[in-house]
């Protein structure tokens, strides 16, 4: 009797952490190699590798935002990714400022991916936007 007790808690908890488990991962790293750049238009630019996992049992395609200084921009070379189910794939992206927004020289952004056929599936992970230091 204690042991089926034990055993259907095990089996409950599994189920349960199984079910709560994300959908969707997604790791954000800056190139490092550069702290900013400024554009032909004279704004900070930002470059960043984000990896997509999807985690899920079916390719899902991702939609890309970002938010966290006023006028950001995201620029990537398609607006969506389709992603397989239990792949991680790499997309760069930049992010652009106007200078004369930046109050700090360091400041947070939010990445969001969500799922086009799924939107309940998104994640959202924050990151450093860096500009110059006169401002």
């Amino acid at each position: 009797m204690i042991y089926g007790a034990l055993l259907l808690t095990l089996f409950i908890g599994m189920g349960y952490s199984i079910s709560q488990r994300d959908k969707v991962g997604l790791d954000v790293i800056r190139d490092r190699n550069m702290l900013y750049r400024e554009t032909n238009d004279g704004w900070v630019e930002n470059v960043y590798v984000l990896k997509v996992m999807n985690m899920t049992e079916n390719a899902q395609t991702y939609k890309f935002s970002a938010q966290g200084i006023e006028g950001l921009k995201l620029e990537m070379p398609e607006p969506e990714v389709k992603v397989k189910s239990g792949i991680v794939t790499e997309v760069i992206v930049r992010l652009q400022a106007d200078p004369d927004i930046l109050t700090e020289r360091s400041s947070k952004v939010y990445f969001k991916i969500q799922s086009v056929e799924h939107p309940d599936i998104t994640v959202e992970e924050q990151a450093r936007f860096l500009g110059p230091l006169n401002i």
